[in-house]
């Protein structure tokens, strides 16, 4: 078995490098709204591994951009448990992001879909909820 670590729990916060260079055997990726921060596997520590996760500011120009480098972007579909995410959103693939929490496994260039978990007392939607598309056929 490999040891992962999922970075940035509540936070968005660069990890020291020293940190995850002095613990190579690790794998340690996080959720990241950063574009500052690299994305996908990085090249300078192949133990390390970022997705994008989409807010309400993020375009769908930015979402096809990100996707067009063969990274992920993680977005949240206004689905609730035990309801189907889209199979596709803005012409990708929409992957089930609710399976497993380790990104690092997941295909290259996908949406990663989540659903929709309301907070007890939380607002019914939040701006970085996305609607599901409707197909009309």
């Amino acid at each position: 078995k490999e040891l992962v670590v999922r970075l940035n729990g509540t936070s968005d916060i660069d990890v020291p490098s020293w940190i995850i260079e002095k613990h190579d055997d690790v794998i340690f990726f996080t959720y990241t709204k950063r574009l500052d921060i690299p994305l996908g596997w990085m090249m300078s520590q192949p133990n390390r591994y970022n997705v994008y996760s989409a807010s309400e500011l993020t375009s769908d120009d930015l979402i096809h951009e990100i996707l067009s480098q063969d990274l992920n972007v993680v977005v949240p579909f206004d689905v609730t448990r035990g309801n189907d995410l889209p199979t596709e959103y803005l012409g990708h693939r929409v992957i089930d992001g609710d399976k497993h929490d380790l990104r690092f496994l997941d295909d290259d260039g996908v949406i990663v879909g989540l659903r929709y978990k309301p907070v007890p007392g939380s607002p019914k939607h939040h701006g970085f909820i996305r609607p599901v598309p409707v197909s009309i056929c």
